[in-house]
């Protein structure tokens, strides 16, 4: 029947941290995180530092190709995602 089929909908990151923001610290505390170290908001990610190039130069390939430094690829595919 339709009553038992279940709704989805896609959930953002934002709402998520939205959702885990409002939890009272007690709350916290009962799902087993000290809230002075701990929350559940602080489980998603809001800032990423991004080093500048000076900290990731190019590599320089045999010959003369250069190609990016593996952090800058991690990056590169944390951005896009």
């Amino acid at each position: 029947t339709e009553d038992s089929q279940e709704k989805k909908s896609i959930l953002s990151a934002e709402r998520a941290w939205e959702i885990l923001k409002h939890i009272k610290d007690e709350e916290s505390f009962i799902l087993g995180m000290d809230p002075k170290f701990a929350r559940p908001d602080w489980m998603i990610i809001t800032v990423l530092p991004v080093p500048p190039l000076s900290v990731r130069p190019a590599v320089i390939m045999y010959g003369s190709a250069k190609n990016q430094d593996d952090l800058t690829h991690k990056l590169a595919d944390i951005i896009k995602s």
